[in-house]
């Protein structure tokens, strides 16, 4: 029996073109990143025993490896030193990147007036469901939650009208 073609699948998409401030300096991310990455990231983490903190961290660096340019990275390591960064701090930053990076396949807000401001409760979206079922899997990581928590709280911030 021959295997069924699906055909060409999968969508272009650009490479990402993002940078932030950090301590003054402009860092870029890396234009390769994608969610694979985030997704990568949660797969290695969930199979990381709780009490093993080196482990997590080496997670964490790998991950925010993924993310910052590859010519950004040896000056963002500087800074972070200089700055006396903390493992909030780094995931704080991780998480932000994951919520704008989300952002992209909207694109730009159209230059015409946005409608009418809705107040009324909406029901949980996709997202909300695959923070709330990495949670779960994540049990006995509060590290890791956190991360993923954090990045949940700032979609939903920047979803505020204001």
């Amino acid at each position: 029996m021959a295997a069924v073609d699906l055909g060409e699948l999968g969508t272009h998409h650009d490479p990402v073109d993002m940078a932030f401030r950090w301590h003054g300096s402009a860092i870029r991310v890396n234009p390769d990143y994608s969610d694979l990455d985030f997704i990568e990231f949660l797969d290695e983490a969930a199979s990381v025993d709780a009490a093993d903190t080196v482990g997590a961290q080496r997670a964490t660096m790998a991950f925010l490896r993924s993310q910052v340019h590859p010519e950004d990275w040896d000056r963002f390591r500087v800074l972070n030193r200089a700055h006396h960064q903390q493992f909030k701090d780094l995931m704080e930053l991780a998480a932000a990147i994951v919520v704008w990076h989300t952002r992209f396949p909207t694109g730009q807000r159209s230059g015409s007036p946005p409608g009418p401001v809705s107040t009324e409760a909406r029901s949980p979206d996709a997202y909300s469901s695959a923070v709330t079922a990495s949670m779960r899997e994540l049990k006995g990581r509060p590290d890791l939650k956190m991360f993923i928590w954090a990045a949940h709280q700032e979609r939903e911030r920047a979803r505020q009208p204001g």
